[in-house]
């Protein structure tokens, strides 16, 4: 499971993926655009960075127990299987984590019952994945597709409910 393997990364994650998960953040507050009012859920968040990039109300959920240590506003647990009300957030963002989840189509369906009508959505999906086209294509049938863009080694597509 993928939570395990960056539990077991811990610090070395942040050595290994900070400044490229830095520029897919930053992209995506400028397409999203939050406000300080705005609820937003960071889906794989691992240890809860994008909040320095979105000026909003964040709470993030991860699997791996060492990384959400790190922030306090993260929470362990799993994008297919989120521990949220209905239609709580205006923003949500799944940044390199959804084709690492054993279950994609549930994560999406999970993001797509906890976000607001209208909400932003913001997905980076790795290119070289097996996983990348179907998983596209689901985000194709749960959301309306605003703007995708390429970024080096992902597709990050900007969504709304």
């Amino acid at each position: 499971m993928a939570g395990d393997y960056y539990s077991e990364l811990g610090e070395g994650y942040l050595q290994l993926h900070k400044e490229e998960q830095a520029e897919k953040f930053r992209i995506l507050a400028e397409l999203i655009k939050p406000g300080k009012n705005d609820k937003m859920l960071d889906v794989g968040c691992g240890p809860g960075w994008a909040e320095e990039f979105f000026s909003c109300q964040y709470q993030g959920i991860d699997p791996a127990k060492e990384l959400v240590r790190m922030n306090p506003k993260c929470r362990e647990g799993r994008g297919e299987e989120l521990p949220y009300s209905d239609g709580t957030f205006d923003i949500i963002i799944c940044v390199s984590a959804i084709h690492n989840m054993d279950e994609p189509n549930k994560a999406l369906d999970e993001m797509a019952r906890v976000a607001k009508k209208n909400a932003r959505i913001g997905i980076t999906v790795l290119r070289k994945s097996r996983k990348a086209a179907d998983i596209i294509e689901s985000i194709r049938r749960r959301f309306d597709i605003i703007k995708i863009v390429e970024h080096r080694h992902d597709t990050i597509l900007l969504c709304k409910r």
